[in-house]
This record gives structure tokens, sequence and C-alpha cells, in this order.
């Protein structure tokens, strides 16, 4: 048996006590089985461009509607950010975020495909019940080479969609 790498477990947890917290869902509804985030997890093989292939795919089989699945184009770099959509009842958003790309040294399982790969799990749970806030889930690019996807992103919000976000 596999034992699950203490920085994943802590992953989960984040996830479950970002549902009861925010959200007052009751345990019982929060259900991934743990099979399909293994497969998820196991999605990291191949370089930044076959990560952001299987980051998409995965946020479209976890329910995030191809018209609320959007790339954002990020300058010098080959993979945009992928932007996940989940409404809620008010425009007042969370952001969730982790970064697919790895650097040339090993597998960037850890740094950070673990993170990202737990993005569409999330977003699976927080979609099963009503929400009050908007989520967003993304998956940025360039995060190795100077945090490029995440300050393009940044630097891109309009004053008003700023003052939607929670801090």
């Amino acid at each position: 048996m596999k034992l699950i790498h203490p920085r994943w477990k802590i992953a989960l947890a984040a996830i479950f006590a970002i549902c009861l917290l925010c959200h007052r869902l009751p345990a019982q509804r929060i259900s991934v089985p743990v099979d399909t985030i293994k497969q998820r997890l196991s999605f990291y093989k191949g370089n930044d461009t076959k990560r952001e292939t299987a980051l998409k795919q995965l946020f479209l089989e976890s329910g995030c509607s191809p018209a609320n699945l959007t790339e954002q184009t990020v300058p010098s770099r080959k993979q945009p950010n992928l932007i996940c959509l989940l409404p809620g009842a008010t425009p007042a958003t969370i952001i969730v975020g982790a970064h697919f790309d790895h650097a040339d040294e090993g597998d960037g399982v850890i740094d950070n495909w673990s993170g990202a790969s737990l993005l569409p799990s999330l977003f699976q749970i927080l979609a099963a019940a009503p929400r009050q806030h908007t989520f967003l889930f993304i998956g940025f690019t360039g995060e190795e080479n100077g945090l490029l996807g995440s300050d393009f992103y940044v630097k891109q919000l309009s004053p008003e969609q700023l003052t939607t976000y929670k801090q």
C-alpha cells in the first residue's frame, strides 16, 4: 500500500476546511472518491503542455462547463492560465489557485501538480451545493519562471473586480 505524501494530506484537509467553514456543508456531502483524486494526481507526467491539457480535461470531467472554463493568454508563455468559474449567489469571489508548470529538475508533483490536480476536486465538492460566494479555480502557468501567470492575472483585474474578491 502506498502512503499519501504529508503535503497531499494537508491539501485534502484544507479542501475539507474550506468547504466546512466557508459554506457550512455537512461532512457527509463532501465526497470525491480517493481513487479519483489519485487518478487526477497521476496525470503529472509529461511537459507543461501535457499538464495544461490534462488539467483542462480534469476541469471538464469534474463538471466545469466549457462556457465557464477560459484560457487566459500569458505573454511569453506557451501555456495559458486556466480559469474555471463556479458562480455563487453573490459576486463576492474567492480565488483558489495552483500552478501546473514545473521546474526542469524533477517531476514537480509536490510543487505544484498536487495542488493543481486538486482544483477540479474542490470544484466538484463545492458545485454539489448552493454557495454564497463565486469561486475562481485557476491553474497558473509560468510560476517556476518568476510567477508569470499569477502576476499577469492580477495585473489584468479591473478596479471593479478587485472589490468583489475576498481577502
